[in-house]
């Protein structure tokens, strides 16, 4: 889970949008506090497939495979 600071407004947006799209991997009712790792990790891997405006559409994994592709042009075996 992200923190952010009570009285910094624009760290608690980026917080909440985390929050809604956690809860769009799991229900209002289910507890963060009964989760296997297997289950965060799903969860992560789908906070991080969702496309995000800041990356201009991307998700985080493909802006960061677009990234990595800046410096090692040819495929790494």
């Amino acid at each position: 889970m992200s923190l952010c600071d009570p009285y910094c407004s624009p760290k608690k947006m980026h917080v909440e949008n985390k929050r809604l799209l956690l809860r769009h991997a799991m229900s209002k009712s289910t507890s963060f506090n009964i989760l296997r790792q297997e289950q965060e990790d799903r969860m992560r891997s789908h906070v991080s497939s969702y496309p995000k405006p800041s990356l201009g559409g991307k998700a985080p994994h493909d802006a960061f495979v677009n990234a990595l592709r800046l410096f090692f042009p040819t495929p790494i075996l």
